[in-house]
């Protein structure tokens, strides 16, 4: 399935490739007005999100609709069993990418992950609010007890602002993250990432809206990064 978009300002791009290795898409389109759970539906494969805590929509998406998380209501969105879902990404190449537009900022907020919160073992990947309000990518190296491995951007994200996440593990070689198609900063992995039990969450104790989630099992190239970049306007694949 290919598909070829437009945005006002002129930009064109052909996705191609990205629909290959891609195990799970969500739009986030799914309205909610909270008084009650909804279900968003990955729209290539079978691993639908559960809203935990009413998560409302936006219309203010990146594309159309969008999911608002509200940290004070302990508000997600969770897939669970995550090692049995094909998201944990403990071994082989692999890829995650959204958009994020945070309305607050706080050290140890989840953007998405698949990490255990307690003890040294079993951690798996997190996108996680640090110091200076920087996004981080984390990983827990196998075999290194526990060890925390980061990319950082270099500089950390503002509120009320849209950002391109993209977050990449090359199995032997690295972890590595970009933000709105600037360069990589990777850091070194060889050992692959420790299996963890965790749910995939999106928004775990997270303050902003989600929108066009995307998982990938294969490293994607810089050129398709640049197409569901589009230049700023973003690129949604369905």
């Amino acid at each position: 399935m290919t598909s070829t978009t437009t945005t006002g300002a002129g930009y064109s791009a052909e996705p191609g490739s990205l629909y290959a290795s891609l195990v799970s898409y969500w739009k986030l389109d799914e309205t909610s007005d909270g008084s009650g759970a909804v279900t968003r539906v990955d729209s290539v494969g079978t691993h639908n999100l559960t809203d935990t805590n009413t998560v409302l929509h936006s219309t203010s998406g990146k594309i159309g609709n969008c999911a608002d998380i509200e940290k004070g209501n302990t508000e997600s969105l969770v897939r669970a069993n995550a090692s049995a879902a094909a998201l944990l990404g403990a071994s082989g190449s692999w890829t995650f990418a959204c958009w994020v537009n945070p309305e607050s900022l706080s050290n140890n907020d989840r953007l998405a992950s698949v990490w255990a919160t307690t003890g040294t073992a079993n951690r798996g990947w997190r996108i996680v609010v640090k110091s200076s309000n920087q996004l981080k990518f984390q990983a827990s190296q196998s075999g290194s007890g526990g060890t925390i491995t980061t990319c950082a951007p270099a500089a950390g994200q503002s509120t009320s602002t849209w950002y391109h996440f993209i977050v990449q593990h090359r199995n032997g070689t690295d972890i590595r993250l970009k933000v709105d198609d600037a360069a990589w900063v990777a850091t070194s992995l060889t050992g692959g990432i420790e299996a963890s039990n965790q749910d995939f969450s999106l928004g775990h104790s997270f303050d902003g809206l989600i929108d066009e989630a995307a998982f990938w099992s294969k490293a994607i190239t810089d050129e398709e990064c640049s197409w569901l970049y589009n230049g700023g306007y973003g690129l949604s694949l369905y």
